[in-house]
């Protein structure tokens, strides 16, 4: 290694180069395991399914479902029916709302449904239940 400052030549025990002055700048070797990046990046994009009273689920899911929706209504009140199958408690439902978007994540035994709503930022939902493995969403 030759120092940066003069080129003189440097032993690699060396803290500064004898002929400046300069430190020597210290090499760090260090090793990254791929699989565990991927894996962490991996559950970054697919957080755990909450519940409606926020108890983290320990689940995996072998397939994701975005639902069938009906648009029922579309004035300044919009309703939606959504279609879960499976689904038979608003335990395992999870609505999170956004400025503008409505977030519904649900599951029925290996099955994980999401689906995204707009909306504008002056409404809410103000209603949600569910009805025969039916979703029925009010957002006003």
């Amino acid at each position: 290694m030759n120092c940066a400052k003069c080129g003189k030549n440097l032993e690699k025990s060396w803290n500064f180069c004898p002929n400046c002055g300069l430190r020597a700048p210290k090499v760090i070797k260090f090793s990254v395991n791929l699989n565990n990046v991927f894996k962490q990046f991996a559950n970054m994009l697919s957080p755990p399914v909450k519940t409606k009273n926020q108890a983290t689920l320990a689940r995996s899911f072998e397939k994701t479902v975005e639902p069938e929706t009906i648009k029922i209504s579309d004035g300044p009140v919009k309703v939606y029916e959504i279609s879960l199958p499976g689904v038979s408690s608003m335990d395992n439902i999870a609505i999170n709302e956004f400025e503008e978007s409505v977030e519904i994540k649900a599951f029925a035994g290996k099955i994980l449904y999401f689906k995204a709503i707009k909306k504008s930022s002056e409404n809410e939902v103000s209603e949600k239940i569910l009805e025969k493995e039916k979703l029925v969403l009010t957002i006003s």
